[in-house]
């Protein structure tokens, strides 16, 4: 049914993807910071989804990367992205996992998206073929990139069964990934629904990946890298819905999956501290009121022994010896001498 192959290049990547994915289970499912890395990662996944997925004309959001758009713009006024972080949440969260894939699966995803609650069995496909305009800004430069919806309107649920079909059949062999990517691109070639289909194909990876057993997928945004590679995600879709060849997308998505997991190793870095370093795969062991501490530093430049302890309700004494301990585990520098010394997170204070 769908036509590619797998390059070395591709299986590269997919290899190195899965060993680094296995480093997310060293940290404790009460960490502290792996709860603050879900959060971030569900945060950029819909800032992402709906940087890509929406028409973005004259709208802040389009322009920005996810670290400057609550200087300019809050997302949370936008129903896809409220809409999507939602789901994103539930298919982290939710401990029930289908057993197969269904029309009736990809209608609830659907639904969820765009806000309008479906009946089960029923269908909602869009009703008119034509073209699918989307915008797109790079650099700050708007394009708009227009893409041939190629699936006729009374061919929607035939193709959409069989992909389905392919995918009952291929599961047990093909790499989750694999199965993703190519999920992502039948979505984008049969076009189902009048609005959300960028966004259905994103959710409807992961919930292949969920469905695959990959349970530390909510931790990585690959959403945010095909949104800062936009021009090359539109590209590459768009020529393979063209050819019918999948093969160039493929390695495109999963170089997206394994730069996703680099960046939130980064990101894993900066919210712990320097306390959790999963590139070099180091993690260093704190007390909860190392970690509490820890915690403050970083949403600051610099702090005071007294003023840490007046958060957080202890003597100035104990928080000394705290932070001192911080110091010895290299994660806090002192700065400045006697009573006017401050400590800063060294994370922090090598990026000024």
């Amino acid at each position: 049914m769908i036509p590619y192959s797998i390059t070395n290049t591709t299986l590269n990547q997919i290899s190195t993807f899965t060993r680094l994915m296995e480093r997310f289970s060293f940290l404790p499912e009460d960490s502290v910071w792996k709860k603050k890395l879900l959060d971030l990662s569900m945060k950029k996944q819909a800032f992402a989804a709906v940087g890509i997925g929406r028409n973005l004309i004259n709208t802040p959001i389009a322009e920005q990367s996810f670290s400057r758009s609550k200087e300019v713009f809050d997302e949370e006024s936008l129903a896809e992205y409220r809409q999507y972080k939602s789901l994103m949440k539930d298919l982290a969260t939710s401990s029930e996992v289908p057993t197969d894939l269904t029309i009736d699966d990809i209608e609830a995803l659907h639904s969820a998206l765009i806000g309008q609650p479906r009946q089960e069995g029923s269908r909602h496909f869009r009703s008119t073929d034509g073209y699918v305009d989307k915008v797109i800004w790079e650099h700050g430069i708007k394009q708009m990139i227009t893409l041939k919806v190629k699936t006729s309107v009374k061919d929607i649920e035939r193709q959409v069964n069989a992909f389905l079909s392919w995918y009952f059949q291929a599961r047990e062999a093909v790499n989750p990934i694999v199965l993703a990517a190519v999920a992502h691109y039948v979505m984008a070639e049969i076009h189902p629904y009048a609005d959300g289909n960028g966004r259905l194909s994103r959710a409807l990876t992961r919930l292949i990946m969920k469905m695959c057993g990959e349970k530390n997928f909510p931790l990585i945004s690959p959403e945010y890298y095909f949104y800062t590679n936009r021009e090359r995600y539109f590209d590459l879709l768009g020529k393979a819905v063209e050819t019918l060849e999948v093969t160039e997308w493929i390695e495109f998505y999963s170089k997206g999956l394994l730069e996703s997991v680099y960046s939130s190793f980064q990101d894993l870095l900066m919210l712990s501290g320097g306390s959790v370093d999963l590139t070099k795969h180091q993690i260093t062991e704190l007390t909860d009121r190392e970690t509490e501490l820890l915690e403050m530093m970083n949403s600051r430049q610099q702090a005071s022994a007294a003023e840490l302890a007046s958060l957080i309700g202890v003597s100035r004494q104990n928080v000394n010896v705290i932070l001192k301990r911080l110091v010895g585990k290299g994660l806090l520098v002192g700065v400045g001498e006697g009573t006017h010394s401050r400590y800063a997170s060294k994370l922090l204070s090598l990026s000024y």
